[in-house]
């Protein structure tokens, strides 16, 4: 049987941490992540979760994706903290649901609120 060493396994960890920062990283660039980063926007973080409970409103089915953002909104917004990986995570997490949310009711599944 073979065994990794202690320096085989550091590098697999490091190499995994890397892949996993890349992955974080990709949201770098989305305009959700970017107003959620910016400290001179506080209101901007309240607004998106008021934003999002709007979007799935108007949604007529998906009760995954309403629970996932239910739940997500419940949270409310974490302390500002843009060097913290949670807060990271958490504006990530928004970007994502917000392209779901848009997706879903950019493919015709929404219900009228009039």
């Amino acid at each position: 049987m073979h065994t990794l060493s202690a320096a085989h396994a550091k590098i697999a960890l490091l190499s995994h941490a890397t892949s996993n920062k890349a992955m974080s990283n990709d949201w770098i660039h989305h305009p959700i992540y970017t107003r959620l980063m910016a400290p001179s926007e506080p209101f901007a973080r309240h607004a998106l979760l008021h934003s999002m409970e709007l979007e799935l409103a108007r949604l007529a089915c998906c009760p995954k994706l309403a629970t996932r953002v239910q739940h997500f909104v419940e949270r409310g917004v974490p302390f500002f903290a843009p060097g913290d990986a949670h807060y990271r995570d958490w504006a990530a997490k928004a970007a994502s649901l917000w392209d779901e949310l848009h997706a879903r009711s950019e493919s015709g599944q929404e219900v009228s609120l009039v």
